[in-house]
């Protein structure tokens, strides 16, 4: 029996898929000449058609296709910038990479969002004074 929640799941993120890689997208349930379901079949017009025995396994695909890749890898140092502290420009090693599909981003280390990590010291220090120069311009402009 297939799931048909399951099912609108897979068409909803075929939509998405269409609409982010600009392709029209489909699925289809494969049966054998008995009338069994066989398999889920994925198409794209820019790609080989793709075969799926279990719902939860398309899921899974699709949903990959969709997600941007992370911008920092496992085990890369990166810096981020730390108020609290004495020597505010701090660096760690990527140990855990998830991507939040509810506000979709990827967090670092189970709390550091993609968007507060730098590759650096020097993109840190860049967009920290970039930071500092907009308030600098608003107080100006308020005062």
């Amino acid at each position: 029996m297939i799931d048909l929640e399951k099912f609108m799941q897979a068409n909803d993120l075929v939509r998405k898929v269409s609409i982010k890689m600009n392709c029209r997208a489909s699925i289809s349930i494969i049966y054998e000449n008995e009338g069994n379901f066989q398999c889920f079949e994925f198409k794209r017009d820019d790609f080989l058609p793709q075969y799926f025995n279990l719902i939860d396994l398309l899921l899974i695909y699709l949903d990959e296709l969709i997600t941007p890749p992370a911008l920092y890898k496992q085990s890369q140092l990166v810096f981020y910038y730390d108020c609290d502290s004495d020597n505010p420009i701090r660096s760690l090693k990527i140990t855990h990479i998830e991507w939040n599909k509810t506000k979709q981003y990827y967090e670092y280390n189970f709390h550091f969002p993609e968007n507060k990590l730098f590759k650096n010291e020097g993109e840190l220090i860049d967009n920290q004074l970039e930071y500092w120069q907009k308030i600098k311009i608003n107080t100006l402009v308020e005062g």
